[in-house]
């Protein structure tokens, strides 16, 4: 018991320096990428505030604040101390709860490589795959999107890969050392069942990784299930049941929704009318495409992003 408390007091001083290092590298809402480490420091000021966008193959951790996220068909919620390990790119929609300005929210992000967890899962490959049980254990979500404790030694090598950032020349060494650190860390935890078979080659498992991907990609095209698993060595059965299983949606959802997110991105950002956006992603039909977008984010194409431009004018 008294251990539990040690370990806990230690967890919450790494956490909380973490919080002052992310503080004094961004100081304003934003997000900053360190390019020596590979680091993403996301600062959100703004509670209640809706942003969607694609998640990237990463791991996350919560270093101060609450977020809520949809990840496809899995509704999460957690806060300072969790981290989630995305091993397939996800449409995300989330907010920073509880966030303003004298008490932001901070995250810490890094893409996973894969040649960094190729080598590291070859060094494991004796060792037993941690039972995964969601639902226990602080674990939420799915396999491809997952929820989880940090522990003390995965937060103690976050900090020392953010401050690499200081260290000049030795930054450039070090940088590997330590991400490789925080990925044996991260396959070696309570939750590394749920993941580490997307990322071992040749199993189901990681050819759906590989197909989700592919997917993204090659989003704008036809799409057709049994033609995608005949690409990655599966009957269209097995297919549709790993992906389900893997990504809680189905295949042509997946695709629906990238199409969706990314006509959003496009309407937002670069000015597209809601017709270019739907033709451009995809859609033959700009009717067909409004019906969709308007299923999926509750408003039609342009009052939506009307919307969402208003509400960043409000929070800026």
């Amino acid at each position: 018991m008294e251990k539990d408390i040690m370990t806990e007091s230690r967890t919450q001083s790494i956490l909380e320096e973490l919080a002052r290092e992310a503080a004094a590298r961004l100081p304003h809402p934003g997000a900053l990428k360190i390019q020596v480490s590979g680091l993403k420091i996301i600062r959100r000021e703004e509670s209640n505030r809706l942003i969607d966008c694609v998640s990237s193959t990463s791991v996350g951790f919560i270093v101060q604040g609450r977020k809520a996220a949809r990840m496809l068909g899995a509704n999460l919620a957690y806060g300072a101390g969790s981290a989630i390990v995305t091993s397939v790119e996800l449409p995300d929609s989330f907010e920073a709860i509880g966030a303003a300005r004298e008490n932001p929210f901070f995250g810490i992000v890094l893409d996973l490589e894969e040649d960094v967890m190729t080598t590291v899962l070859a060094r494991l490959r004796d060792r037993p795959v941690p039972e995964c049980m969601f639902g226990s254990g602080g674990i939420q979500g799915s396999r491809a999107a997952t929820v989880f404790p940090a522990t003390e030694q995965m937060l103690d090598a976050l900090l020392r890969l953010l401050r690499l950032a200081d260290e000049g020349a030795g930054a450039a060494f070090m940088a590997p050392l330590v991400k490789e650190e925080l990925y044996f860390r991260l396959l070696m935890s309570p939750a590394a069942g749920a993941f580490r078979a997307l990322f071992s080659s040749g199993t189901p498992e990681s050819r759906i990784r590989e197909a989700a991907a592919w997917m993204r990609a090659n989003y704008r095209r036809d799409f057709d299930v049994a033609d995608t698993a005949s690409r990655f060595g599966m009957s269209a059965a097995t297919f549709y049941r790993y992906f389900r299983e893997i990504l809680g949606a189905s295949p042509r959802q997946y695709v629906k929704t990238l199409r969706l997110y990314e006509a959003k991105r496009l309407m937002m950002d670069e000015g597209m009318d809601a017709a270019a956006a739907a033709f451009e992603v995809g859609y033959e039909s700009a009717a067909y495409f409004s019906r969709e977008y308007k299923r999926a984010f509750g408003l039609p194409p342009r009052a939506h992003v009307e919307a969402c431009r208003a509400q960043a004018a409000d929070a800026a």
